[in-house]
């Protein structure tokens, strides 16, 4: 009976924290999430201000985005997210400029 309660609150317990991942260590279908969240963060404040974000505009991007991406349970660094954000803003303005 007692070894029984063990297992029973072994299962019940949360999983351990997980480890944040670099942007190389991620599968390749969680790239993609991240990316399209990360494009789509992006498009949407340009079209809707009409403008292109400053700094501090980017980064409350990156940390809505950082956000969604804890949701679908994808462990990633903030540096990293923030790094490939930073790479990718010339192609998201090159896409937003063919609307």
């Amino acid at each position: 009976m007692v070894k029984q309660q063990i297992d029973n609150d072994i299962k019940c317990k949360e999983p351990p924290s997980q480890n944040n991942k670099k942007w190389c260590q991620l599968k390749k279908n969680e790239q993609i999430c991240i990316s399209n969240i990360l494009r789509n963060q992006y498009i949407d404040f340009v079209l809707g201000n009409h403008r292109k974000p400053n700094k501090n505009e980017k980064e409350f991007i990156t940390a809505c985005a950082y956000l969604e991406v804890l949701e679908n349970q994808i462990y990633i660094s903030v540096p990293d997210l923030r790094k490939y954000f930073q790479s990718r803003i010339p192609k998201y303005d090159i896409s937003i400029e063919k609307f």
